[in-house]
Order: C-alpha cells, then sequence, then structure tokens
C-alpha cells in the first residue's frame, strides 16, 4: 500500500484546529458499479465531491493551489481533443457531465488570461 504524509493547513485560532484525514482507495470501481444502482457518473460526482472537500478542509491553501496546477498540467490536455475540425473540443473519457468540465475550463480560462494580462494571480 502506498502512503503519502502531506503537511495540514494551519489555524488562527486554536480552537480551530484542523484535524488530520485519512482517504482509504481501496474497492475497485467496476465492483461499486456492480454493487450499486446508481449510474456510473453519479459514482464518480459523489466521490469527486468528497475528495474535493476531504482536501479543501485540511490542505494549505498553497498545497490546494499546486494540486490543481498539477491535476491540470498533468491530466487537463487529455479533455481536449481536435476531431478533424480546427476548433479543439472537449472529449471526456468517463460519462461525468460535461457542463461540468466547460464550467471548470471557463474558471481556470479565466484565471490563465487574467494572469497573462497582468503576470499576477488574484
Amino acid at each position: 500500500m502506498k502512503t503519502v504524509n502531506i503537511f495540514k493547513a494551519g489555524s488562527v485560532y486554536p480552537e480551530n484546529r484542523v484535524g488530520e484525514v485519512t482517504i482509504n482507495i481501496h474497492e475497485d470501481v467496476e465492483d461499486v458499479v456492480v454493487k450499486s444502482k446508481d449510474p456510473r457518473s453519479n459514482i464518480y460526482q459523489k466521490e469527486g465531491e468528497m475528495l474535493c472537500d476531504a482536501l479543501l478542509s485540511a490542505l494549505p491553501q498553497g498545497t490546494v493551489d499546486a494540486l490543481i496546477a498539477q491535476l491540470l498540467t498533468k491530466r487537463g490536455s487529455s479533455l481536449i481533443t481536435s476531431v478533424c475540425t480546427d476548433k479543439p473540443q472537449i472529449s471526456i473519457a468517463s460519462d461525468y457531465p460535461i457542463d461540468k468540465f466547460r464550467h471548470a475550463l471557463e474558471l481556470y480560462k479565466d484565471i490563465v488570461n487574467h494572469y497573462k494580462s497582468t503576470g499576477e494571480v488574484k
């Protein structure tokens, strides 16, 4: 089993101390799909939201920023394909809702454009 140890966020107020988070990745997704009555996209949606919430509640903002950049760098290009056209199109290997990706990519594009025009990140 692979173990990754990450620093947790600090807290300005001792009473709001950030707790530890354990993420278990243990069951094959195909086994879950077979047992569940939910469509695969619902399972991906739910797990993505749970993972996001767990990470955002525990990680320092700098780590979150670096994670977003790494995910977009390492996997973002797999969302964009050219299908015999001049205009790139979004293509997703899973049945995750395309509108969620479009929204996220628009936000990312806004951040990149802001950075290109000002040289600073908000």
